[in-house]
């Protein structure tokens, strides 16, 4: 939220509908598949694990790219 400072509070409102209204579509949809079993609740797990490994990746341009390492932070803040 760093580039919405001036209006912080309602972007953080909107985000947390956001995750919310989101969250309880994908949670009726795997109650939907609920059969008795944990397999729907696991099939649930590994589908939206890998959409958030892929949407980590497309927002950080590198699913493993390290971007704050301790030489950076050490380059960029040096101790006096």
């Amino acid at each position: 939220m760093d580039p919405l400072g001036h209006v912080a509070g309602t972007a953080s409102s909107v985000l947390g509908f956001m995750q919310t209204f989101g969250g309880g579509i994908f949670g009726a949809i795997i109650g939907y598949f609920y059969d008795g079993t944990i397999v729907p609740m696991l099939i649930g797990f590994c589908i939206l694990s890998t959409g958030a490994l892929v949407c980590a990746h497309i927002a950080d341009g590198g699913l493993f790219k390290r971007k704050y390492t301790r030489r950076g932070v050490a380059e960029e803040h040096p101790q006096e």
